[in-house]
């Protein structure tokens, strides 16, 4: 006779946090202005970003990076992981 079978206990679902969101808006009538804003359940952090007026510009991209590095290091929440890891942030 065999022994009956037990059900292998379920590991832990590890559960995902919510994804922070980030958007890129310019400014109405301010070509060189836009401003990023990243929203999570944690809270939403802005970043206004100004380009020179010699034309030097900042990119979306690097101004990511900085809209989540300001995000983490006020919320640190784990919402901003995916972009953390999208704009290479090691916060």
């Amino acid at each position: 006779m065999t022994a009956p079978t037990r059900a292998k206990p379920r590991a832990a679902s590890r559960r995902r946090p919510p994804a922070a969101t980030l958007t890129v808006e310019p400014i109405a009538g301010s070509p060189d202005m836009r401003v990023l804003t990243i929203d999570c359940d944690h809270g939403t952090t802005t970043a206004t970003i100004v380009d020179a007026r010699n034309g030097t510009t900042i990119p979306d991209p690097f101004a990511a990076r900085i809209a989540v590095a300001k995000h983490f290091e006020a919320e640190r929440c784990a919402c901003t992981a995916d972009l953390r890891r999208r704009y290479g942030v090691t916060a």
